[in-house]
């Protein structure tokens, strides 16, 4: 969070017990089934049940976000809490795209930027470049 002026710290160093709502209770459940459903969808051949669960992950954390501050400068200790909260499941849905073969952006104001803004040749030059086959997969546990 460098724009921010926030000192991310070490996992080791965040009191995850602070994360206490209801809310971050279902996102850390969700994210604890990820390599169940990742394994099952391979094992059955069914690999919609990837995007599936990307978009349940996805939508527990949008209810969250909507509801909470993740940066509360009036208690440090429960943003740092959150800020891990926030990276883990970034890693769990970037993984699933990747497995799916789809890039996802670092910062989600550029994808709005070059589709919304940019001449339409720009726009389908960035859609082309980003459809490139993943390299290896990497599962993040």
């Amino acid at each position: 969070m460098k724009d921010r002026n926030i000192d991310q710290l070490p996992i080791n160093q965040v009191d995850l017990n602070l994360l206490t709502v209801d809310e971050e209770a279902q996102i850390i459940k969700k994210m604890a089934g990820y390599p169940g459903v990742i394994l099952n969808a391979a094992e059955e051949r069914e690999p919609y049940r990837v995007p599936n669960y990307l978009y349940e992950l996805s939508s527990h954390f949008h209810t969250f976000y909507n509801k909470f501050r993740v940066l509360d400068m009036d208690h440090p200790d429960l943003t740092q809490s959150r800020l891990v909260l926030v990276r883990c499941v970034q890693i769990v849905i970037s993984n699933g795209l990747k497995l799916l073969g789809i890039s996802a952006p670092e910062k989600m104001w550029y994808e709005t930027l070059v589709f919304q803004y940019a001449p339409k040749s720009l726009a389908l030059k960035h859609n082309e470049e980003n459809m490139r086959q993943p390299e290896k997969p990497l599962i993040v546990y």
